[in-house]
């Protein structure tokens, strides 16, 4: 059977979120274009796969949440562009932990725990990344001959 080009769509986007993120990882690990510092985290070779995964997460929410709120209010668009990147910030972070923490237990609240930590963290993780692909994606999604209008 024939995928949809829906799917199809969908497998090319996370597959390129994968790869961005893979190939970011291994340059990390490589030391290119500085050595990671081990005083932190100690950075093995578990974490590329790790960035694929984390890549995938970021490209997933990006795509699903632009393609929900493309039919929807303004008010709803923003909305769902600000839990998207918070939560994709949140999980692709976890899945990062899980190589950099040789001490990781389980799932972890590895931001600040003030008010502004739990509201801001998962966007310093990569969660604005999202939330502004799909605000810039639904912007655009109007207008004549638009690939977002696709997404």
């Amino acid at each position: 059977m024939r995928p949809r080009p829906l799917d199809s769509e969908l497998a090319r986007f996370v597959s390129a979120g994968a790869l961005g993120g893979g190939i970011n990882a291994w340059l990390c690990y490589a030391g290119i274009p500085v050595v990671v510092s081990d005083t932190y985290v100690k950075v093995a070779w578990h974490l590329v796969p790790a960035g694929a995964v984390h890549g995938a997460v970021l490209a997933l929410a990006a795509l699903l949440a632009t393609r929900w709120a493309r039919r929807r209010g303004w008010p709803a668009r923003v909305g769902a562009a600000v839990a998207a990147g918070w939560i994709a910030g949140y999980v692709s972070w976890e899945v990062l932990l899980l190589s950099l923490n040789e001490n990781f237990t389980g799932i972890a609240w590895p931001f600040d725990d003030d008010v502004s930590g739990i509201l801001l963290g998962p966007f310093n993780s990569f969660g604005l990344v999202v939330t502004t692909y799909c605000l810039v994606a639904l912007l655009h999604s109007g207008r004549e001959g638009s690939t977002a209008r696709r997404c």
